[in-house]
């Protein structure tokens, strides 16, 4: 989808697949982790019938052995980890007694992650965010907005364009049509769902594109028309894609990056945990 070069490897232990790493365009020294569109890139692990400091030890024995052989094949790599992966240690001790040895550098991000599994129901969530988002939800229900479930890719680019002139930045026309290209592919796939905010003159003045996987959505792309930011549009959406989250029995809702004040500010303001 994103034609760009990759590496995948399964580490074993017992004959038994216990880890997995994604390398994106291997070898590129100038390559930095998270690709666009794919935030999380390297590692992820299998399950395990061990629980508390076994678990612990268990997977921490796995990723520095896993560190070592990477770094014997890819000298020169980039990850981005998904939260699930907290225990940072063996990045950090990598080399650790060989102070000539290349060391990890490690930038912390952040996401926001609603656990959806924690609230009875959409409604009573409901209840637990900021009231101003209640407000907006109302707003843009008062104003006419309604919701559509169509594939409106085109209008989509066309949201999406106007976003980046509000904020003055200019994107190649191949960046657009890479974009255009991945979430037809995506769409075309079922991974991906649009939703899209409609006002009474059948304009559609913004969308939001969600993919899935078995317990959590994500929040890939938004885009709106600014002349509508008043009507509470991005919320009204956000919310629609949160109800079909908690009907479809998803355990998690991300955010997909909590990293510039503003953004930060606002998906958090829907109860997403750092």
């Amino acid at each position: 989808m994103l034609s760009v070069d990759y590496r995948r490897y399964l580490f074993m232990m017992n004959n038994k697949t216990v880890a997995s790493i994604l390398i994106l365009k291997p070898g590129d020294h100038a390559f930095s982790a998270p690709h666009p569109y794919t935030l999380y890139q390297g590692l992820a692990y299998s399950e395990t019938s061990l629980i508390g400091p076994s678990k612990t030890s268990f997977y921490l024995r796995i990723t520095q052995s896993l560190l070592q052989q990477l770094n014997s094949v890819h000298p020169n790599h980039s990850l981005c980890l998904h939260p699930s992966v907290y225990d940072m240690r063996a990045f950090q001790w990598h080399n650790y007694n060989d102070p000539i040895s290349k060391r990890y550098s490690i930038d912390l991000r952040y996401t926001g992650i609603i656990p959806i599994l924690e609230h009875q129901s959409f409604s009573k969530y409901l209840t637990t965010i900021r009231s101003s988002r209640r407000q907006d939800y109302k707003k843009s229900q008062k104003l006419g907005i309604t919701l559509s479930r169509k594939n409106l890719v085109s209008d989509f680019i066309r949201l999406y364009e106007l976003t980046f002139a509000r904020q003055s930045i200019e994107k190649p026309s191949f960046k657009i049509a890479n974009t255009r290209d991945l979430l037809l592919s995506l769409l075309n796939s079922g991974i991906a769902r649009m939703l899209s905010a409609i006002d009474q003159n059948g304009y559609v003045c913004s969308s939001v594109v969600i993919i899935s996987d078995p317990v959590c959505d994500y929040y890939l792309f938004g885009a709106s028309d600014p002349d509508f930011r008043s009507y509470g549009v991005n919320t009204f959406l956000l919310l629609e894609s949160l109800k079909d989250s908690f009907e479809s029995g998803k355990k998690y809702f991300d955010m997909v990056g909590i990293n510039s004040p503003n953004r930060g500010d606002f998906k958090t303001s829907f109860n997403a945990i750092p």
